[in-house]
């Protein structure tokens, strides 16, 4: 690595600068050195100030709202009944089968003959698909029973 000339560089440091002006010119440009430093790094340290009373206000905040809400006036984030017939026979058909899936899953993933604990999951799959299936007779319309005689004439 070369020296840099020193005709055109002011050192900062290592005592380099033999002049008196240059001496002082070294002083200033440590001295701005510095300040320049310092001011990013109270800015810093404001900067963080500030974001950490905006998270607190705003965690003061959400709870105040918690607190005064009621219950009731807050609406339940999922419900359990759906608004009309048609989506709980939509949501009834999707929850038979996905349970069907994960149950078919489960049979070919575990060995045969399962462990106990996958035997235990495979009845707990089991109970949960069949669950399922009667959910879903219960939302389906039962076809109405009509005379045999009535069906044969024309």
């Amino acid at each position: 690595m070369h020296a840099l000339p020193l005709a055109t560089v002011t050192p900062i440091i290592g005592g380099l600068a033999p002049t008196a002006d240059l001496q002082h010119a070294r002083l200033r440009k440590r001295s701005h050195a510095r300040l320049r430093f310092e001011s990013r790094n109270a800015r810093l340290r404001r900067e963080q100030q500030v974001r950490l009373a905006e998270r607190l206000a705003r965690a003061q905040r959400a709870e105040s709202i918690r607190d005064v809400a009621p219950q009731s006036a807050v609406p339940p984030a999922r419900t359990d009944k759906p608004a009309t017939p048609d989506e709980a026979l939509k949501k009834a058909r999707i929850a038979l089968a996905m349970s069907r899936a994960q149950l078919n899953k489960s049979l070919k993933a575990f060995g045969h003959p399962p462990v106990a604990e996958q035997a235990a999951r495979l009845l707990e799959l089991q109970r949960e698909y069949e669950t399922a299936e009667q959910a879903l007779e219960t939302l389906l319309p039962t076809p109405t029973l009509t005379d045999p005689e009535e069906t044969l004439r024309p």
